[in-house]
């Protein structure tokens, strides 16, 4: 991103592209080492989005529906059973799902995540010069920390973003046309996970558990609380890491159609 952000300050257009084999200094959410092995596909793109500085992390949605698309599409045509080997890669051809607000999974783990950073204009409140979407793809090896999954061998690096880059601007296109809730709301929401079941969201200052009931029309993620007195009340949560214990259920079992249900059991603490 440090690349990107002095082209960004020199006046380049929307849709720069950076890329690299390996990042030295690379950064996660809440400002989080990011380990950056060489062989995976890290990138960042310029946007320069005509919106409110509210409405820009919105791109994060867009951006992580066009990258599991882009991931399944670079899969191998032949089928590739699931497998409950621990030391076994996330196969090409499963399902990606995302994590709110931007993680992609597999059975397997953390396969790829997304990072933005709004600059904002000078002496202008609420409004962005520009925005910088972030991603690592673990394509080859995944990092050691994360909890992670390799998502195939096999994939070339250019191939994936390529396909990444033809399915953003899609979304992207339709998303600056239509809206949020619109374009995106329902596509990201068939790709998510937990929709229904209990997670916990932590916060700067504290941890909420509840049921996730899914993301409003902003992208804020929804959540149904218990009170003592047994009452539900929901809160709407706009940033947070969220996460769940492996032993709760599958990460495939929680796709957003329950009739899609399987019974594998998830290996890690996906995203904490």
């Amino acid at each position: 991103m440090t690349q990107a952000r002095k082209r960004a300050a020199q006046g380049a257009n929307e849709g720069l592209i950076i890329t690299c084999s390996q990042q030295t200094q690379g950064r996660g959410r809440f400002g989080r080492t990011w380990q950056s092995p060489i062989g995976n596909l890290y990138g960042t793109l310029l946007l320069r989005p005509d919106v409110a500085a509210g409405v820009a992390p919105q791109v994060g949605f867009v951006a992580s529906l066009a990258l599991a698309e882009g991931l399944e599409s670079c899969g191998k045509p032949e089928a590739t059973e699931a497998t409950e080997d621990p030391e076994a890669e996330a196969s090409p051809n499963e399902p990606v799902l995302i994590k709110w607000p931007n993680d992609l999974l597999t059975h397997k783990g953390k396969v790829a995540g997304l990072l933005l950073e709004a600059i904002p204009k000078k002496n202008e409140t609420n409004s962005i010069e520009s925005l910088l979407v972030g991603f690592g793809v673990n394509l080859l090896e995944a990092p050691k920390a994360d909890g992670g999954a390799v998502f195939g061998t096999g994939i070339a690096p250019q191939d994936l973003l390529t396909a990444f880059l033809e399915r953003f601007a899609k979304h992207y296109t339709a998303w600056q046309k239509q809206g949020f809730a619109s374009a995106i709301r329902e596509a990201w929401l068939k790709r998510t996970c937990k929709l229904g079941e209990p997670i916990v969201a932590r916060l700067a200052d504290r941890k909420l558990s509840g049921q996730f009931r899914g993301i409003d029309t902003s992208g804020h993620l929804l959540l149904d609380i218990e009170e003592a007195n047994g009452t539900i009340r929901q809160k709407t949560i706009a940033a947070a890491d969220v996460w769940w214990s492996p032993l709760e259920s599958s990460l495939l079992g929680a796709t957003a159609n329950p009739a899609e249900r399987t019974e594998r059991k998830a290996n890690h603490a996906f995203g904490n």
